[in-house]
């Protein structure tokens, strides 16, 4: 991945830069060419309120590497080179991270002053940078001389920190944790029960913060006790980001049925608790998923005749489309 290395203080071909200044495209070493901010005006972030400050729109979101500062070096106006500066991120240019406070020494005026390194980002991806400086040495303005920091092509639009599935009363809730997300348009949870074949079941908005964030997603009626569960994730774009598979072992909270004795010889009971005494449909399959039986029954208790199967293990399902409920049994 290539780095580059932007020299900023006005607008380049680039970025665009929102601030307040006396001209548009101000790149140099004296007071004429230098970012100058007399006036406070209200900042991108509210947290900031008024002030002054600058605004650098990547156009899309970067990975961010180092900061170096150039402070004013006019030697008849170091006191308006700013003292202490704030570093805000964004990657949708409302909510805002703020990812350090510095101090810039004060500039000695001279034709070989070098500037100072900030913070290195170490490739925290954003499309905003908010430089909003506090205090100055003296002076009645603000003012820098220059801007440099590095950027390199961001590479995924979210960053997955943490992904799990959790059992709870009748379902199971979907918990992930992302950090740096941007153009990230929506999150959709998926189920499936043999980790193949995916049906969707919900989707959630992308919040499109920098720092980290929590998304939770609860599938109420969880179709079977072991369920298999993934997010896809949706850019702006419309391109799609599988994150891992997880599964949800919720034999104990979501049984809804019984199924005695089992082992089974000949004759099982199947006895059920949460599901209504209506007629349900139900079906038996084997380890390979092929349909032995099928039929209905009704009540709170139903006896099943299952003599004529061949040793091995089956399953009993009950229920149908998106609400199913499935035991193991083998038949000795």
């Amino acid at each position: 991945m290539k780095k580059l290395f932007l020299f900023l203080v006005g607008i380049t071909m680039y970025l665009s830069m929102d601030a307040q200044m006396y001209h548009d495209n101000r790149h140099g070493t004296n007071y004429n060419d230098a970012w100058i901010s007399c006036n406070t005006l209200a900042s991108p972030n509210p947290d900031r309120g008024d002030g002054h400050w600058i605004m650098y729109d990547l156009r899309h979101p970067y990975d961010l590497f180092q900061f170096t500062f150039w402070n004013l070096n006019d030697a008849e106006r170091l006191e308006d080179g700013v003292q202490n500066i704030i570093i805000d991120v964004s990657n949708n240019g409302n909510d805002w991270s703020e990812v350090g406070n510095y101090t810039i020494p004060r500039s000695d005026g001279s034709a070989f002053y070098k500037g100072v390194n900030a913070i290195d980002l170490n490739g925290m991806t954003a499309r905003y940078v908010l430089l909003t400086a506090t205090s100055n040495y003296g002076g009645n303005c603000y003012g820098l001389s220059e801007v440099k920091f590095g950027v390199s092509e961001a590479s995924l639009p979210v960053t997955l920190v943490d992904i799990n599935a959790e059992c709870i009363d009748k379902g199971v809730a979907i918990n992930w944790t992302v950090t740096s997300e941007y153009n990230n348009e929506s999150y959709t949870c998926q189920y499936s029960i043999d980790g193949l074949s995916w049906t969707d079941i919900g989707s959630i908005a992308g919040e499109n913060k920098a720092e980290e964030n929590k998304y939770r997603y609860v599938h109420n009626e969880a179709p079977f006790a072991n369920t298999y569960y993934r997010i896809v994730q949706k850019d702006y774009d419309g391109s799609l980001t599988y994150f891992p598979v997880v599964k949800a072992d919720c034999s104990d909270e979501l049984k809804t049925f019984s199924v005695f004795p089992n082992p089974v010889a000949s004759t099982a009971v199947i006895t059920f608790s949460d599901i209504n005494s209506e007629q349900k449909r139900f079906r038996i399959t084997d380890a390979m998923g092929r349909n032995i039986r099928s039929g209905q029954v009704s009540g709170t208790e139903v006896k099943l005749e299952l003599s004529d199967l061949s040793p091995g293990t089956y399953f009993i399902t009950i229920g149908e489309g998106n609400v199913q409920y499935r035991e193991k049994i083998i038949k000795l």
